[in-house]
């Protein structure tokens, strides 16, 4: 890229950096994550700065990025606790408190695996899940919204979460 351009981004980064930190710290548990996230949204308007920078509204764009991939973040986390992980205390350092390298790298490959297989749901499975887990609705509101009849909400929300956790049990459980 050419140097007026990059002194763009980084003017562009710097005046956006705390507003999309202070939308994303609503949807996280931590400050790390959300910095980790505002990070990650950014990198990616910088990827297609080249497009981004002849956008109306730039900040808006990011705001957007960020927003999605905290809220895919949630969901990976939510979904987590349905599936069967290693039990923690078995890989905690004790004396430290910490996982070790492989353990944290271990997690990291399943976030990741978990969120890929988020979005190789079918769309109304997806869909249901987001409004459930992440929106907090009720399946009832969902069927409403969604112009379906409560069984049939109650039936996609459990094979979504059942094709998940049988992907799962594939992948971490047969090795």
């Amino acid at each position: 890229m050419e140097e007026s351009i990059l002194r763009e981004f980084e003017s562009f980064f710097k005046n956006n950096e705390n507003v999309l930190y202070r939308i994303v710290r609503g949807f996280t548990d931590s400050k790390d994550s959300a910095k980790e996230i505002v990070l990650e949204a950014l990198m990616a308007v910088y990827e297609r700065w080249e497009k981004v920078r002849t956008f109306e509204n730039k900040t808006g764009y990011a705001v957007r990025i960020a927003v999605n991939r905290a809220k895919k973040r949630y969901l990976v986390n939510k979904v987590k606790s349905w599936l069967i992980f290693l039990p923690d205390e078995d890989l905690i350092d004790k004396e430290n408190g910490l996982g070790s390298p492989e353990v944290s790298a271990l997690k990291a490959e399943q976030e990741e695996w978990l969120g890929n297989e988020l979005d190789r749901l079918r769309a109304d499975e997806k869909r249901i899940i987001l409004l459930k887990d992440l929106e907090k609705l009720k399946f009832e509101e969902i069927g409403s919204a969604l112009n379906l009849k409560l069984p049939t909400v109650k039936s996609i929300y459990r094979r979504g979460k059942n094709k998940l956790k049988d992907r799962w049990e594939d992948r971490y459980e047969k090795q």
